[in-house]
Parts: C-alpha cells; sequence; structure tokens
C-alpha cells in the first residue's frame, strides 16, 4: 500500500508566518495546492490545520479518520514529504476490522496525478512499505496506546471502587489485565497466527 511519497520542488517556499510559527517546518502552500486540487478528483475537504511537524489536510469520510500529512523534507533543502493516514490496510473501530485499502489506494493515484501532473514537482518518489513502516514507529504505535490503556485503567478503578465497591488497585488491575489481554488478542488477529 503506498502512503508515503517524496519530491523535490521550488513551487512550495514557506510563508513568512510559518517560520515564525515553527522554524524550519513549513507546507502550507503544498497543503492548499493539495485542497484545492483534491476535490477535483472527488475528495471533500473537511479542514487544513498546522501541526508542529507541517500540515495536516482532513478529508470527509464516514468510515474513519481520513487525511494527509505534508511538510518539508530535510533530505533536500526543496524537499517535500506526504504521507497519508491510515497509513495501515485496515483500522478497528468498536471492535471492528474496517479495510483502508481501497480508499486510500485511490487517494494515492489521486496525489500521484496531482503532483506528477502539476509539473511542479521533480524526482517523485514513493516509500516502499518497509520505509513508511520505520516512520510510522513513533508516539501514534507505541506511546499513545500505552497512555490509553493507563487512562482506561485508572477509569475503571474509580468505577469499579464506586460502583461495586472493590479496592481502586484491584479493579486497576483487573482493568489493565483485561487490557492486555485484548492487545494481545488484537495482534494475534493482526498477523493472521490462528
Amino acid at each position: 500500500m503506498r502512503t508515503h511519497f517524496e519530491f523535490r520542488s521550488t513551487e512550495f517556499p514557506a510563508y513568512p508566518e510559518e517560520e515564525e510559527i515553527n522554524p524550519g517546518r513549513f507546507g502550507k502552500r503544498l497543503a492548499e495546492f493539495l485542497a484545492a486540487e483534491l476535490p477535483r478528483a472527488g475528495f471533500e475537504i473537511a479542514n487544513v490545520s498546522a501541526e508542529d511537524w507541517g500540515w495536516r489536510i482532513d478529508l470527509n469520510y464516514d468510515a474513519f479518520p481520513l487525511w494527509i500529512g505534508c511538510g518539508n523534507y530535510e533530505e533536500h533543502e526543496d524537499g517535500f514529504l506526504c504521507f497519508i493516514e491510515p497509513s495501515k490496510p485496515y483500522v478497528r473501530r468498536f471492535l471492528r476490522r474496517i479495510s483502508t485499502t481501497s480508499i486510500v489506494d485511490r487517494l494515492a493515484a489521486t496525489l500521484d496525478d496531482i503532483v506528477r501532473g502539476s509539473d511542479k514537482a521533480l524526482q517523485l518518489r514513493w516509500w516502499t512499505e518497509a520505509e513508511a513502516a520505520e516512520v510510522n514507529l513513533t508516539i501514534n504505535t507505541r506511546v499513545k496506546p500505552a497512555l490509553v490503556w493507563l487512562a482506561i485503567s485508572f477509569l475503571a478503578g474509580a468505577c469499579g471502587k464506586y460502583f461495586w465497591g472493590l479496592g481502586f488497585w484491584t479493579a486497576t488491575s483487573i482493568a489493565g489485565l483485561a487490557l492486555v489481554a485484548n492487545g494481545l488478542l488484537a495482534d494475534w488477529e493482526d498477523r493472521g497466527d490462528f
């Protein structure tokens, strides 16, 4: 599944205010360009917003959050990197597994057509899945789930104490073990080891 691509261009320089907010990080012109072109291919733009790493283009898609990240890429002075999220072949929503492949492939093909067809980019290259996987081992895949697990465990501890008279740490431990078991089952299912 193609989700990350890089290219070189002098057509998307930083706005002055971008340099003031987060020096060295920019991509607003690129985000505006993509947001103007995507609706012509049937993608409805929900929002374009600044992030600490660049710019995010949220698309209206009911099944799951679908967005594009873009910004300058330090590998080259005139480099840019764009990526599609979700970057995995499926997402989980309310214990259901939803395939992302069809819409992400369609979005990737559209982005490729837009950027290549614009004559604004040179050396466009899609990353391999291995290259993209290295980048994705960040806060979204390690720290964030751990924080969610911790928050749910503490909430369950408070509820267990209030509603059932269990000790706070007992209820927290039970919830934590249930969440770990759920995570292990989901990982086992994702790998297809059944």
